[in-house]
């Protein structure tokens, strides 16, 4: 099993549920501190949200249905919050706790059944933060 990235007990597997475009933002919180006799200086405020969007492509006759998909759909509704690790190597890298913001899907090429025979999937990950004392709390 070649898993590229994990989402609490979800698995992105090169041979099942593997994502082929992954965008990432990330930021910084700037406010603009205006001063006497020269221009506003930018003072940092801390970061921005993370965010990251999966795209994959997924065809259930060969992948195992979509069960994965509507677990996730479940979750986002849930609000759970999961620990995410990629793949680096043959090695795990922990990238902190994230919660699944938003799944689409777009189904075509129905079986008799009604079964969709491929499955365009988008999902949006927000990360959660740090729970604790964070910046000020670490003053006292």
């Amino acid at each position: 099993m070649s898993v590229l990235m994990g989402l609490g007990p979800f698995r992105f597997e090169v041979t099942k549920h593997a994502y082929e475009e992954l965008d990432r933002q990330v930021g910084g919180r700037w406010v603009e501190v205006e001063r006497i006799g020269r221009r506003p200086a930018l003072q940092h405020m801390g970061a921005t949200k993370s965010t990251i969007t999966l795209s994959a492509t997924l065809y259930p006759q060969f992948t195992g249905g979509l069960g994965q998909v509507e677990a996730m759909g479940l979750s986002a509704e849930a609000g759970e919050v999961h620990m995410m690790a990629a793949a680096v190597g043959a090695i795990g890298r922990p990238l902190g706790r994230w919660v699944i913001e938003e799944l689409g899907d777009r189904q075509s090429f129905f079986t008799a059944d009604g079964s969709p025979r491929k499955v365009e999937v988008s999902i949006t990950l927000g990360r959660y933060g740090e729970d604790g004392d964070g910046f000020a709390g670490g003053l006292w």
